[in-house]
């Protein structure tokens, strides 16, 4: 993603690289416990609080007399150098620690999950217990809960500290990916029992609570199909290597199966039920499958087809981790359900000879990306939000919804990587990326709308075709290479940038309502385009660049730049239809030619055409000069000379005559009794070309009136 950002006639490219983190956990990591080590500003040197932020009782677990639990701040007196005279002992953290006294049993949890349960993670759970210098040690637990189930620990090491010590009691939870709390809320109960023992109270500390995961490594159980059984069943046992019906090894359907589809016996099998599988395989003797039924869940082995035949999986997928798809042999893989990418990348691959296809609607918030130099066919109404990455090959487009309207799509700068919409209108959110040798995007005679998404970005590569391009939104799009495209260029929001010479060769540009064109260097536009001024803005950064006829149709705006080198914009004809056309920046002197940025229109332009140009700073209309076919401020007219007439004595105070000049002129009205020392009595613009003036302070006297027009 790249921000375009003018600086004179150049375009500046300010490259930001963000990595955006998936959803899921990818490595090793901490998950973050709000309040892990209880720590709370009120609690004094010595003291205790009840309750703790970030954390509840559990009251499935707790006695209702004795539902609480504290927060406190041992003194020296608990833990040597504690309190206020130093933090607890590590692996404590701080100066406070939760501590259970006085009850017969008390759990706290959570107060908000601390994310779902997930698959091929195994979660570490650690928390530092401690034992002060004057009481017993009590009974305590740790556990860690999905949906309010307990899980079961895979290994344990409960630690019971010594005195004026802490020490870390760990809990290892290994959770395959078929466990069936995957998806569940996950939340850690910390529970303590700390009732009397004889006469010396019993006391439980807790702090620096820690929970992390990381991936899980799996093996797949490779099982392979032949068929063996009396019906099309995965469930049925002798399909997996039995024979007349009898036999075989089960299937398991936990994620841990690695089912391979060969030979040609029963072709159409069935997931009688949900199945959880690590990744499904056809080998090179497989004939042509056509696999149907109930959901399936993928894990990261994903779907590798290595024979010649077309091989078709008709369920809906959900994908448990990042995964690839794709062929190494020369048939196509097909898949016809629904794919929820469950926020996982999904990654196709594949050679020109075996084409892939999606029939289905890909969900999620995962991404897209397209490797190998074969060719995606998407045919669903597509609305997964994560990027597209077209890395090799091609994605074709097979239906007007196939990405997301707000989807970022980037394409790499390999020879054979595009999008082909397949002359299928389309709307995405931002093309991104491309280049000189590849990353191209092939129109057909479609229209391509881009820019919903709001973020700025460069494309580099060529759009070809006879269709057109649509920016819409309000963030930037850049171009940079010579692009062949031959359809309507329509801005309609935001703005396009042109950064070099060249970059297009459009029959029309269409500048719409708060739409922008941006030209960035000299002959961005190799051919004269027309261009239709439907609300838009030209800003014209001092380039030189020739257009087709002009149409004015509603309020426009053209902005000159007044920093040197001055640029000239050329129009074959220019007419108008409605609005006006708004030139800021223009510098000169009305009437003649300008001294910085010029614009020039070859055909003489119609009266009605040059009364609807405003030149910022200078009265409405515009003037063509025929030798230069330049179009310029009209020249300043000068007012009428105002004439006194029809003088008439109202009364011995007040005297009245009337104005004759130029209607809207500011003109200023004098009286003298000596007609060498004048007093201005009045100031005002000339309602009509006629109208009354009137002096309420006049005497009998003889006295003298003129009047001056002000420029």
């Amino acid at each position: 993603m790249r921000n375009v950002i003018p600086s004179g006639k150049r375009i500046v490219l300010v490259s930001l690289l963000l990595w955006f983190g998936l959803t899921r956990i990818a490595h090793a990591a901490p998950i973050t416990v709000p309040n892990f080590s209880f720590e709370i500003d009120s609690v004094n040197d010595g003291d205790a609080n009840n309750g703790a932020t970030g954390w509840i009782v559990d009251l499935s677990k707790t006695s209702p007399v004795f539902a609480n639990f504290k927060t406190a701040n041992p003194s020296e007196a608990q833990f040597t150098g504690a309190g206020g005279n130093g933090p607890l002992p590590a692996p404590a953290a701080g100066a406070k620690a939760l501590t259970f006294e006085d009850t017969p049993l008390t759990a706290i949890t959570n107060t908000v999950p601390l994310g779902n349960l997930e698959g091929n993670l195994t979660y570490t759970l650690t928390v530092a217990v401690g034992a002060d210098k004057q009481f017993t040690f009590g009974n305590y637990e740790i556990e860690l809960l999905a949906g309010g189930t307990t899980l079961v620990p895979t290994l344990t090491d409960h630690q019971v500290p010594a005195q004026n010590t802490f020490s870390n009691s760990v809990r290892t939870y290994v959770i395959p990916p078929g466990h069936p709390s995957i998806g569940s809320p996950l939340v850690i109960r910390l529970s303590a029992s700390s009732g009397s023992s004889g006469t010396v109270p019993v006391k439980v500390y807790m702090d620096n609570v820690r929970l992390d995961a990381s991936p899980t490594s799996v093996t797949p159980v490779t099982q392979t199909w032949n068929g063996g059984g009396n019906d099309d069943n995965w469930g049925t046992q002798a399909n997996w290597g039995g024979s007349a019906g009898a036999g075989g090894t089960p299937l398991p359907n936990d994620g841990t199966a690695q089912p391979i589809f060969a030979g040609t016996t029963r072709l159409t099998p069935k997931t009688d039920v949900n199945w959880d599988v690590y990744g499904i395989t056809y080998s090179n003797t497989a004939g042509a499958f056509t696999n149907s039924g109930m959901q399936l869940k993928i894990e990261a082995g994903g779907v590798v087809n290595q024979s010649a035949n077309v091989q078709t999986i008709s369920n809906n997928i959900v994908l448990v981790a990042d995964q690839d798809w794709g062929t190494t042999g020369a048939g196509p893989l097909i898949f016809g359900g629904a794919v929820d990418n469950n926020g996982f990348r999904l990654r196709i691959f594949g050679a020109p000879s075996a084409p892939n296809r999606i029939y289905g609607t890909i969900s999620g918030s995962g991404g897209l990306t397209k490797t190998g130099s074969g060719t995606l066919s998407l045919d669903g109404s597509n609305i997964f939000t994560g990027p597209t990455l077209i890395n090799e090959g091609k994605i074709l487009v097979n239906n007007a919804a196939a990405l997301d309207i707000n989807s970022e799509v980037t394409l790499s700068v390999a020879g054979s990587a595009s999008l082909d919409l397949n002359n299928i209108n389309l709307e995405i959110g931002s093309l991104d990326g491309g280049g000189s040798e590849g990353g191209g995007v092939a129109l057909g005679s479609a229209t391509l709308r881009v820019g919903g998404n709001n973020l700025g970005t460069l494309y580099e590569g060529i759009i070809s075709g006879v269709g057109g391009l649509t920016k819409i939104g309000d963030a930037a799009l850049g171009l940079s290479d010579t692009n062949t495209f031959s359809g309507p260029t329509t801005i309609s929001g935001g703005t396009l940038y042109l950064t070099r010479a060249g970059v297009l060769s459009s029959t029309a540009v269409i500048l719409n309502d708060n739409g922008t064109l941006f030209l960035g260097a000299d002959a961005t536009l190799n051919n004269p385009a027309a261009i239709n001024f439907s609300g838009g803005t030209l800003e014209a950064n001092n380039a030189n660049q020739t257009f087709g006829a002009l149409s004015l149709i509603s309020d426009s705006t053209i902005n000159l730049n007044t920093n040197a080198p001055a640029g000239v914009l050329t129009f074959s004809s220019a007419t108008v239809s409605g609005g006006s056309l708004t030139v800021n920046g223009w510098t000169g002197v009305g009437g003649q030619s300008g001294t910085d940025d010029r614009i020039i229109v070859n055909a003489t332009p119609s009266a009605s055409f040059l009364s609807n140009v405003r030149f910022t700073g200078f009265l409405p209309g515009a003037a063509y000069l025929a030798g230069t076919g330049e179009i310029v401020p009209a020249a300043a007219v000068p007012p009428t000379p105002p004439t006194l007439a029809s003088p008439l004595r109202l009364s011995s105070t007040a005297f009245q005559f009337t104005l004759l000049g130029t209607a809207g002129q500011s003109y200023t009205i004098q009286s003298s009794s000596t007609l060498t020392n004048w007093i201005s009595i009045l100031t005002t613009n000339a309602p009509s070309s006629s109208f009354a003036i009137m002096d309420t302070n006049a005497t009998n006297a003889l006295n003298f009136y003129r009047a001056l027009a002000n420029p």
